[in-house]
């Protein structure tokens, strides 16, 4: 082995070094915001449950029509974006059935965000 190749071996290892170097910062980064992320996962699921809640009560004050529409609205988005947050953690998963099965999830959040509800009369 000459000196030129044990040279450019040397400066492949010292960058390889840096980006472990910098997978390391980033990883702790991470690390420090995941109680912060897991928090407002945690308040954005109580929200969605009292919006629903309140969503169901005002369902049950015999509303007028149109209002009926809004609250049956407003409940399908609610929901759809709970089925997109499920499928697109299904998507991140490393087992191709279960990415799979995250695919069709969104797909059918986005089938029924275009067209209506595909599981009306069920």
């Amino acid at each position: 082995m000459s000196l030129a190749e044990t040279q450019q071996i040397y400066d492949v290892l010292v960058q390889i070094d840096a980006i472990l170097k910098g997978i390391e910062v980033k990883t702790v980064a991470l690390q420090q915001r995941a109680p912060a992320v897991r928090e407002n996962l945690k308040t954005f699921m109580q929200l969605e449950r009292l919006a629903l809640r309140y969503l169901v009560l005002a369902r049950r004050m015999g509303l007028p029509e149109e209002y009926e529409q809004a609250v049956n609205a407003i409940s399908r988005l609610v929901v759809s974006m709970r089925m997109a947050m499920i499928s697109i953690n299904l998507m991140m998963a490393s087992n191709p059935v279960t990415m799979a099965i995250g695919f069709a999830g969104l797909a059918g959040v986005a089938i029924e965000l275009g067209s209506g509800s595909i599981l009306e009369g069920y």
